[in-house]
């Protein structure tokens, strides 16, 4: 699927940060509000500006994962994705790259479309954009069927990879989904 005329995908630039986290933002209180709750997102959005020069920051210093933009002819962003290669990933979030699923070289961290711009092709590019061709992985809430149906259409598979999320997520969990 092609992305929808007068949209572009770009590298994640400082002026584009804002707008990459309020999609982020709108995407998080669309999926993990039965989880989370109001008063933990209105937190979450109140902290903007913290977010705003913490990814800001990050990004200038290179520690921020690959991030990429959807964007429109005016520069609205309409959609965020990151993730990339499993060592440049394990070194940025701290973790160890043997975690992943055997075989696996990248993984897709974050994806996210405004809601007005979905069902368009934007999520599908990001996604090509961040992982390519390659074996890959990522996580998704254990009861989110339709993020786990769009990944199915996109290759990924659970693999009885399985997370449970901090005590604030209420019992969440998180499955692994891979594509070779």
């Amino acid at each position: 699927m092609a992305l929808p005329e007068g949209v572009r995908i770009e590298p994640l630039r400082q002026e584009w940060v804002r707008g990459a986290l309020l999609v982020k933002n709108a995407g998080w209180r669309d999926t993990y509000l039965p989880w989370l709750g109001e008063e933990y997102l209105d937190r979450m959005d109140a902290g903007l500006e913290r977010g705003v020069q913490g990814w800001g920051a990050a990004l200038a210093a290179g520690r921020l994962m690959p991030t990429w933009v959807a964007l429109t002819d005016d520069d609205v962003v309409v959609g965020v994705g990151a993730g990339g290669p499993l060592e440049v990933m394990a070194a940025i979030e701290g973790r160890l790259a043997g975690d992943a699923a055997p075989g696996v070289s990248h993984e897709l961290g974050v994806l996210y479309v405004d809601a007005a711009w979905r069902g368009r092709g934007i999520a599908e590019e990001l996604t090509e954009t961040v992982v390519g061709v390659h074996a890959a992985q990522l996580w998704v809430l254990e009861d989110n069927p339709r993020a786990r149906a769009f990944y199915g259409k996109m290759g990924f598979v659970a693999d009885g990879g399985m997370e449970e999320l901090p005590a604030e997520w209420h019992g969440a969990r998180e499955i692994r989904m891979v594509r070779a």
